[in-house]
């Protein structure tokens, strides 16, 4: 039986990685933002839009 790594997702309201508590996005979310947009560069800059839409609403 293998563990699998928890992800590093946010917490809001702190916007801190809900595994290492580094800011979000953390050096292990980049590269799994880096890896998984590959090759979709605006899809990634909508997802990261929409991610900084949020974190404004909770200021």
């Amino acid at each position: 039986m293998t563990l699998r790594p928890r992800p590093h997702h946010p917490m809001r309201p702190a916007w801190l990685c809900r595994n290492c508590a580094a800011p979000w996005p953390c050096s292990p979310a980049q590269l799994h933002l880096a890896t998984e947009f590959y090759g979709h560069s605006i899809a990634l800059a909508f997802y990261l839009a929409a991610n900084l839409h949020d974190a404004l609403d909770d200021l």
